[in-house]
């Protein structure tokens, strides 16, 4: 998308703002797994360490305890100095962004992708290659399509949103070839852990397997894992000269977290019995949502992970043609009040519907396939 464009998302969040009482929000949702016994005790019983900092033992144990987490969940065996906690996921790309790109540098990012980094990386004068998400091949990037392009960063999103795919082996063969031997490869892995059909998959252990050179980053998250909200910390793991670079970056420009913050990424990390629930949760969520669409007459695209469902947008909506995603979307606000996401990534256009819906949304959309006629 172009950079004068406002980010899509906040338009979503605004339209939605103003028609919150009719509205069915399956555009962003909202609705999460409650906070585990433990985590609302710790919010219930030690409020006050939302006001003071965490301490340098704690902040080494919450290290300790992602580097665990990320052994038990996928396998990565990484050292402490690998490890790098991060305030937010976006702070980690903007840091990510200042401490590697230069103006004119080029960046990598899919499309559809969650368009976060390349934001980030246009403010630094970056140049945007966007590799278009096959659909044809388990929405693999199509690699060629971008030339002989000079490229710094490669900014994945895997598991994807909104496509739900998988990073493949043959995809980090393709970028291996690609890219330089400096060239830093990003995944944003936000929602690693929430795949439906098999076990999480990383970058890390990916690229390590096929020897690949590139320096390599990832980043994870525990806001919507553990709906934890603004108190959710990230942290990147990555490989150690660019984690050294990053550390001594952000050392000066990350302020230390609360104490509340860093007990509750704590607890939430070594709850291995609450990730399954979560797990467990969306999963369900995302099949339910699935077979309301396809009775009303969508055709979703497989779901292997993560938290939406898409699904190649109509080319009629309440008898109307429409003539991209965008417009799809917008004839269904419209129509019906339906918020969902229209995604253009010519030659095809998709809309993403949320998997976070309320239940009484749920049953409205099952509702309103079927007796509207919106499609």
């Amino acid at each position: 998308m172009p950079p004068s464009q406002r980010y899509p998302f906040s338009v979503i969040r605004e339209r939605l703002r103003a028609h919150q009482t009719t509205a069915l929000d399956f555009a962003i949702g909202s609705v999460y797994p409650g906070l585990s016994e433990p985590l609302a005790k710790l919010v219930g019983d030690r409020p006050e360490l939302a006001l003071q900092r965490a301490g340098g033992e704690r902040l080494d144990a919450l290290v300790e305890a992602a580097r665990t987490f990320l052994s038990r969940v996928y396998g990565i065996d990484a050292d402490s100095t690998d490890v790098l906690p991060a305030p937010a996921g976006r702070l980690a790309m903007s840091a990510l962004a200042a401490c590697v790109l230069r103006p004119h540098d080029g960046v990598l990012v899919t499309e559809p992708g969650y368009p976060a980094f390349a934001r980030v990386a246009v403010h630094h004068h970056a140049t945007i290659y966007r590799a278009p998400l096959d659909p044809e091949r388990g929405f693999a990037p199509r690699l060629d399509q971008v030339g002989d392009a000079t490229v710094k960063v490669a900014s994945l999103n895997y598991p994807n949103n909104p496509t739900g795919a998988l990073l493949s082996p043959s995809t980090l063969e393709e970028l291996r070839r690609l890219l330089a031997a400096d060239a830093v490869i990003f995944n944003d892995a936000v929602y690693g852990p929430l795949t439906h059909d098999g076990p999480p998959e990383s970058l890390m252990v990916a690229g390590e397997r096929l020897g690949i050179e590139q320096p390599l980053l990832e980043l994870h998250s525990l806001a919507k894992l553990f709906a934890l909200g603004p108190q959710g910390l990230s942290f990147l793991v990555g490989s150690p000269g660019l984690i050294a670079d990053l550390r001594e970056f952000t050392e000066f420009l990350w302020g230390p977290p609360s104490a509340l913050q860093v007990e509750l990424s704590l607890c939430a990390l070594e709850d291995e019995a609450h990730l399954e629930r979560v797990r467990a949760f969306f999963s369900d969520r995302v099949a339910r949502l699935r077979q309301v669409l396809t009775a009303g007459g969508f055709v979703p695209y497989a779901t292997p992970a993560g938290l939406y469902v898409l699904c190649e947008a109509p080319e009629l909506v309440a008898g109307s043609p429409v003539q991209s995603a965008q417009q799809a979307a917008d004839k269904l606000f419209e129509a019906a009040g339906l918020a969902v996401v229209g995604w253009d990534a010519p030659p095809h256009s998709y809309l993403r519907f949320s998997a976070l819906c309320q239940d009484r949304d749920l049953d409205s959309l099952s509702e309103l396939l079927s007796t509207r006629g919106l499609l």
